[in-house]
C-alpha cells in the first residue's frame, strides 16, 4: 500500500558522483543558473510570505559559511534553475527563519522537497561537528556531504 506522505517528496537528483569535484561549490555559486537556499545556524530556513526564499548569490561565500550541493532538479519537478546549493550561516538581516516542520505544510510541494532535504543535511552539520573517534573538529568536504577529521582522517557521513 502506497502512503501519501507530504514531507517525503524527492525533487532533486543528488548527483552523487559530482559531489567529489573539489571546486564544485565555487563553480556552482558562480553560475547564474544555480539557486540557493539559506538556513541559519539554529536550523531555521529562510522564508517570506510567498514561501521559501530561493535566490542566487553574488560573489564568493562568506568565511565560515557551510555550503552544501543539494542536487539538480528532477525532470518534472517544477523547480527552476540548474542546481541547488544550501548555505548555512548566520541569519541575513531582513529574512525570516522558520523551523521546517512549522512551515512545511504552507509550502508548495517542490518547496517542501527542498526544505526537507536542506533541513536534514543542515541538522547533521549542526550536531556532528567533531570526530566521534578522537573529538577533533572536522572539516566539511565533498561538497558538504562528508566531514573529514584532520587528526585521524576518519570520514563522517550523514545517515
Amino acid at each position: 500500500m502506497f502512503l501519501d506522505l507530504p514531507l517525503a517528496r524527492a525533487v532533486l537528483d543528488a548527483s552523487t558522483p559530482e559531489r567529489a569535484h573539489p571546486e564544485l561549490i565555487a563553480e556552482l555559486l558562480a553560475d547564474p543558473g544555480t539557486r540557493t537556499l539559506h538556513m541559519d545556524a539554529e536550523g531555521g530556513i529562510a522564508v517570506d510570505d510567498e514561501g521559501l526564499v530561493i535566490g542566487t548569490i553574488d560573489g564568493p561565500r562568506e568565511p565560515g559559511q557551510i555550503a552544501v550541493f543539494l542536487g539538480r532538479p528532477l525532470r518534472g519537478s517544477l523547480l527552476e534553475g540548474d542546481a541547488y546549493v544550501l548555505l548555512i550561516d548566520e541569519p541575513i538581516e531582513g529574512l525570516a527563519y522558520r523551523n521546517t516542520r512549522a512551515t512545511a505544510l504552507a509550502l508548495t510541494e517542490p518547496e517542501r522537497g527542498l526544505a526537507v532535504a536542506a533541513s536534514a543535511i543542515a541538522n547533521w552539520h549542526r550536531f556532528y561537528t567533531h570526530c566521534g573517534g578522537c573529538g577533533t573538529e572536522t572539516n566539511v568536504v565533498n561538497s558538504g556531504w562528508v566531514r573529514l577529521c584532520p587528526a585521524c582522517s576518519t570520514e563522517h557521513y550523514p545517515r
